[in-house]
């Protein structure tokens, strides 16, 4: 997803879990419904991507903070 080029959702998923001590059910669910809605693509075989629509979202919220927090 983003900032991993070629890493597998479950390789992500689980530096995430390390990293932020956040449970990998709870990620994984996160997951799929952002892969539903169109935000990322991942699945058996393929690494992990943020999709077009995924990356307008990212902009936006990142364009919301930075207004709001700086950058």
């Amino acid at each position: 997803m983003g900032g991993a080029p070629g890493k597998s959702a479950y390789s992500i998923l689980k530096s995430i879990e390390d990293k932020y001590d956040i449970r990998q059910s709870t990620l994984k669910l996160n997951a799929r419904v952002l892969r539903r809605l169109g935000l990322i693509d991942f699945g058996k075989g393929m690494n992990a991507k943020i999709t077009g629509s995924g990356k307008v979202v990212l902009s936006a919220i990142k364009c919301k903070m930075e207004a709001e927090y700086g950058k």
